[in-house]
């Protein structure tokens, strides 16, 4: 994934992430109200609500550095290394989700090996097929170009193209009892049919 800007540019604060019970419902937008609190499945809904044919694209998954705050949350030591998973997911070629999996290495044991072979198929849909899958509590963030998040999710779209701030949503799977993160955030082509 290229960035569109240099990386001097970069925001440099973590995103404030807080469960989604902490936020009023005025202060979520409310066409994204049901996008950031359904507890179901994204992929399911996105493949539903898509009227030129929902499809991912894969932006990167590699070994890498991950940050801070999804350190924390994973319980991974400093300087360890996880799995990244950056994907958009779309309506044809018009991307509505960015989505940002961490993965660490104990994950991909057992029942998570089919986590190296993904490529471009859905994430959720595995995760929500499998009923072992425990799906943590939805937390909920709103970002800007101070923080880094926002630039990872608008970073593959022209720079004139991008929001003056996004809201996304996170929530830790368990699968075998091991943790995968995965973060997705609402790109402003969603929002245009949401109004």
């Amino acid at each position: 994934m290229t960035l569109n800007c240099p990386s001097l540019h970069l925001g440099h604060s973590p995103a404030d992430w807080r469960t989604a019970g902490c936020w009023s419902q005025q202060q979520l937008p409310a066409p994204l109200r049901s996008w950031l609190l359904d507890k179901g499945s994204l992929t399911r809904r996105l493949q539903a609500y898509s009227a030129c044919g929902f499809k991912v694209i894969l932006l990167s998954q590699a070994w890498q550095g991950i940050l801070q705050d999804e350190r924390q949350i994973l319980d991974i030591p400093p300087r360890k290394r996880a799995m990244v998973r950056e994907v958009l997911l779309c309506d044809g070629e018009k991307p509505l989700v960015y989505a940002r999996s961490i993965i660490p290495d104990a994950t991909f044991r057992g029942p998570g090996r089919f986590l190296t072979r993904l490529g471009s198929r859905p994430l959720g849909e595995k995760l929500f097929s499998d009923h072992s899958v425990i799906r943590g509590p939805l937390s909920v963030t709103r970002c800007d170009s101070r923080h880094k998040q926002f630039w990872q999710a608008c970073s593959a779209a022209p720079i004139d193209l991008w929001p003056s701030e996004l809201w996304g949503r996170r929530s830790v799977f368990k699968l075998n009892n091991q943790p995968l993160l995965v973060s997705e955030f609402f790109l402003p082509e969603l929002l245009k049919n949401q109004a």
